[in-house]
């Protein structure tokens, strides 16, 4: 929905694989970004303890 009130085109948007730090460091280093008039990043997030089916079925993990 946010890509479409933008009025962004399909290959602008980048989502599931193609949302990685590297293609987004990427695309940093190609000046892409620079010449972006709108970067939405839409993250979600798990809390720990969650007691939903799907975070019960989650283990926290550190990230070292």
């Amino acid at each position: 929905m946010v890509a479409a009130s933008l009025g962004a085109s399909q290959v602008d948007i980048h989502v599931g694989d193609q949302a990685t730090e590297a293609v987004v460091n990427e695309m940093s280093a190609s000046g892409q970004l620079a010449r972006a008039r709108v970067v939405h990043f839409a993250t979600h997030a798990l809390l720990p303890g969650g007691n939903t089916p799907t975070e019960r079925g989650l283990i926290e993990r550190p990230s070292f």
